[in-house]
């Protein structure tokens, strides 16, 4: 029977080992943290330059004839919805849309030192859909205006205002 406190190495000589479980385990301090990781990788994905107004104009499906795809499921139920600040993209393509490139749609509409805010889902339920934050609701009407229907890899892109949460009833 195998002594459980000695263990013999390759050249047949034992070996004692203490079993104590798995020792105590250290932490290793490394110079690269997650700020240098995150500052690479904006580094390496230089922002796009944006897309002329002109071309999402050229390259846009107006409302009949976004009803006419998918036999009118995708457009089948859509509404503008109420106005916000706040618009909501679905139809996207997420293997080549990116949010550099949502900015190069979206960011002629920014303000001087205002920012817009993007959202894209990647996976899960919401996989290809996007939430685009602006500073005021003028700013997200002409958004929705120009491009609602615009052909992103060749998928028309679905432009709404988004819903506002309802706020929970209090019993």
């Amino acid at each position: 029977m195998l002594n459980p406190s000695r263990i013999e190495a390759n050249n047949s000589v034992p070996m004692d080992i203490p079993m104590q479980g798995f020792g105590r385990l250290e932490a290793i301090h490394s110079t690269i943290t997650n700020t240098n990781i995150v500052n690479q990788d904006k580094k390496q994905l230089q922002p796009l330059r944006l897309i002329p107004l002109e071309e999402i104009r050229t390259h846009r499906l107006n409302e009949d004839q976004l009803r006419l795809i998918d036999n009118g499921r995708l457009y089948r139920n859509y509404e503008r919805g109420q106005t916000s600040q706040r618009l909501y993209i679905k139809n996207l393509e997420v293997k080549y849309v990116d949010e550099r490139l949502l900015h190069a749609i979206y960011d002629r509409y920014k303000q001087d030192s205002s920012e817009i805010e993007i959202i894209l889902m990647r996976e899960g339920k919401m996989k290809g859909q996007a939430f685009v934050t602006f500073p005021n609701e003028a700013m997200a009407l002409q958004a929705l205006n120009d491009t609602n229907g615009f052909i992103l890899h060749e998928k028309p892109m679905i432009v709404q205002f988004a819903r506002t949460a309802k706020p929970k009833d209090i019993v």
